[in-house]
């Protein structure tokens, strides 16, 4: 009995909802007026991004450097046949500098980190 009146409770509500018509816009002309107003005070992106504490610079600095990244990393990928590990010494010796660092980097090595690392781990074992 109480499935078959939940069923009947159910079936009211569906009903009642059904029934009822969505709001009309038409009745809001003030509200359509303030969304599709052209004069509305827009939100600003820089604005945004300040409030959200979110330096604008940075952020377009590391997206430029990301996007040069992946160009000099598909770039690399052409440039070169052969993996850095299957270049004999004499071939090695052959590549310019542009050329080593576009395979390190395709590899995902940052090689200013790696230098400046080594550099303090040097001075480190100096003063040691």
């Amino acid at each position: 009995m109480g499935n078959q009146e939940h069923q009947e409770q159910s079936t009211d509500l569906e009903s009642e909802i059904l029934s009822e018509e969505p709001p009309s816009f038409e009745e809001q002309p003030d509200l359509l007026n303030k969304v599709f107003d052209a004069n509305i005070d827009r939100i600003d992106a820089v604005e945004l991004l300040a409030n959200a504490e979110i330096n604008l610079s940075a952020f377009a600095l590391c997206g430029e450097f990301h996007m040069e990244y992946e160009q000099k990393s598909c770039k690399s990928t052409l440039m070169f046949e052969s993996s850095l590990e299957a270049l004999v010494e004499a071939e090695l010796d052959l590549l310019s500098d542009e050329e080593v660092l576009c395979y390190l980097q395709a590899e995902g090595i940052d090689c200013e980190q790696f230098i400046s690392r080594t550099m303090h781990l040097i001075k480190d074992s100096l003063i040691a």
